[in-house]
């Protein structure tokens, strides 16, 4: 029924880097809006602004500094690292209007796309953004994010999709994720948009599956 159908929220144009997805983010600071491209990452908890961007429009990241808030641990698909906790007045994707307002601030060295020498982003979209919508990739051109409410989400029987629950880390992670060679399966995975690789299989995963045997 057409009528029950989720309604779009947004259709935000991406660039894509061999699988990688970046989209325009529009901040507010103080009166001052910024526009930068952000990189979007699973794998990352929370969102992250570069403070080089920020410092090369006027903005200190003394100004989005949350005083007394201590530093945070972040992980991407790069690494790992502390960072100070910023604050901003609005975050806009697409024009559309989200409910972000607090980001790591750091310079990651994963703001290098796979084939560019020049900077990829300013930022990072976390699965704090993506857990509050249902995001649909886009993978033909021209390439896009469709994002969707959350609440009663569902395609119907006509598109597959599957659940994803969100750990006390923040990782986003699906049970209907099966992975089989022969007899052998493993079970579960994380879902990382940050890696441009089609599948990561730890070790451990492949020694534990049932049967088990040789490389995966």
């Amino acid at each position: 029924d057409a009528d029950v159908r989720p309604k779009l929220l947004a259709r935000v144009p991406a660039k894509r880097w061999n699988g990688l997805y970046s989209v325009r983010v529009s901040v507010d600071v103080g009166s001052k809006s910024l526009t930068g491209v952000f990189l979007v990452d699973s794998g990352a908890a929370m969102s992250v602004m570069s403070p080089t961007w920020l410092e090369a429009q006027g903005v200190t990241a003394e100004m989005v500094e949350m005083r007394g808030a201590p530093p945070r641990k972040i992980y991407w698909a790069g690494g790992a690292a502390f960072a100070k906790v910023g604050q901003v007045f609005e975050t806009r994707v697409g024009g559309m209007k989200t409910p972000l307002r607090e980001f790591l601030l750091l310079d990651a060295e994963l703001f290098m796309p796979p084939d560019s020498a020049g900077s990829c982003c300013d930022g990072i979209l976390g699965s704090d953004f993506l857990r509050e919508f249902a995001v649909e990739f886009r993978t033909e051109e021209p390439y896009s994010l469709e994002v969707w409410p959350r609440a009663g989400f569902n395609w119907g029987p006509e598109r597959a999709w599957l659940e994803a629950s969100v750990l006390p880390t923040g990782d986003l992670v699906s049970q209907g994720c099966v992975l089989e060679q022969g007899k052998s399966k493993v079970r579960g995975g994380r879902w990382d948009t940050g890696s441009d690789s089609a599948i990561d299989l730890h070790r451990p995963s492949a020694r534990l599956a049932s049967g088990s045997k040789g490389d995966w």
